[in-house]
């Protein structure tokens, strides 16, 4: 079940990249880090204070740019 779980999200992440909708702050139950600060500039304590904030929007946290 939790496989299916992640194959569909997986898929969905894929479709909504693909239509260019790559930065969206909560969309379908997904949240990405990256509208909370999450980047590859950012030091570890804002990453982490970025992520947080994303565990505190809920629904599954997306890494769309890796930090």
């Amino acid at each position: 079940m939790n496989l299916k779980i992640v194959f569909i999200s997986v898929l969905l992440i894929s479709a909504l990249s693909t239509l260019g909708a790559t930065k969206f702050e909560s969309t379908a139950g997904f949240t990405d880090a990256n509208a909370f600060g999450f980047s590859a500039g950012a030091s570890g304590i804002e990453n982490v204070n970025a992520l947080q904030k994303a565990i505190d929007k809920g629904g599954t946290i997306v890494v769309s740019q890796p930090g």
